[in-house]
């Protein structure tokens, strides 16, 4: 009679897991509820690039250089908030944009996030930005996509930054792995974890030095575009990208980096746990003209746990590498 009981527990459990993922779905969409342009902030503006509508917020004339900035997971444009107002009052053009599916962009209908993709539509908003070359600054996971539109088109870019870069840079060797779950998986995973705005403040403590210098003002601000209708869904078609190795993304090959024919600037925290400083330390070593700029006392987010340091680190790196 073993086997029955054995049978009960997991039938038990399996219920438990389901009636758990049915409450989460449903949590997420009674919570996602704002349609994405109205509950925009009045402040950015949308430009549209082939199959998506990108958000942008922006400081500045557009007749000074242009600083082009992306975000990493989970985040959207107004993180960089301060940096752009800062740069802008030292006479640049600054932008930053909301990388699919994140923030207030629109989603685009195949749901392609691959690292390629989100690197053209970087360049097909940057045609419509300048036509001049710009700087172009990518923190953690949205470094990847930075460095793809680099890659595809280097004429277009004089600098680049990478702050804390997570570029997922592969071992030639390696299996190309795919994440195959089912779609209401990922979606559950989703509303659990990345879009559960119980969490964020939870996440963003663990990629930060000191959780401390993390305040409600900046929690609420990670979770606003949580709000918007689909969240969930489009953040879980995005997930595997995270998960898998990318060999087809030009980021991921560390022979690539060893081609880069412009100034490169790396500013890394000591405290960093994510993307250990030795990442940027090897990367310096394989770009022909880098400089690491070392943030002590700061993890993975430097622009939101010490804004004045990274700002007057940035503000001075560009000025060494003109």
């Amino acid at each position: 009679m073993n086997w029955i009981k054995t049978f009960s527990i997991l039938g038990i459990i399996l219920a438990i897991s389901m009636g758990v993922s049915v409450s989460f779905r449903v949590a997420s969409y009674m919570c996602e509820s704002e349609d994405r342009k109205d509950a925009a902030p009045e402040r950015g503006r949308y430009i549209t690039v082939g199959d998506s509508e990108i958000f942008i917020q922006e400081e500045g004339s557009p007749a000074n250089p242009l600083v082009l900035f992306t975000h990493g997971t989970g985040a959207w444009s107004e993180i960089w908030r301060p940096t752009l107002e800062e740069l802008a009052k030292e006479g640049y053009y600054t932008v930053a944009i909301d990388l699919p599916p994140f923030g207030y962009s629109v989603p685009p209908v195949e749901g392609n996030y691959a690292k390629a993709e989100q690197g053209r539509r970087i360049n097909s908003l940057l045609r419509k930005l300048t036509n001049h070359p710009a700087t172009i600054v990518g923190h953690s996971f949205g470094s990847g996509p930075a460095m793809e539109a680099y890659f595809s088109n280097p004429a277009r870019y004089d600098k680049i930054v990478l702050v804390s870069a997570a570029l997922g840079l592969v071992d030639e060797s390696e299996e190309r792995s795919a994440i195959t779950l089912p779609s209401w998986l990922l979606e559950t995973v989703t509303s659990m974890t990345l879009t559960n705005p119980l969490l964020t403040k939870f996440f963003l403590g663990q990629l930060v030095a000191d959780p401390s210098k993390i305040d409600d003002a900046d929690v609420q601000m990670i979770k606003t575009p949580l709000a918007v209708r689909g969240a969930s869904k489009e953040i879980s078609r995005w997930l595997p990208i995270l998960l898998r190795n990318d060999l087809v993304a030009m980021s991921s090959h560390l022979e690539q980096y060893r081609q880069i024919s412009i100034p490169t600037i790396l500013i890394w925290g000591d405290k960093d746990t994510t993307t250990p400083l030795q990442v940027a330390t090897d990367l310096v070593q394989k770009i022909p003209d880098a400089r690491l700029y070392v943030l002590e006392g700061i993890g993975h987010i430097p622009h939101l746990e010490d804004e004045a340091t990274f700002n007057r680190t940035l503000i001075q790196a560009l000025q060494d590498a003109t």
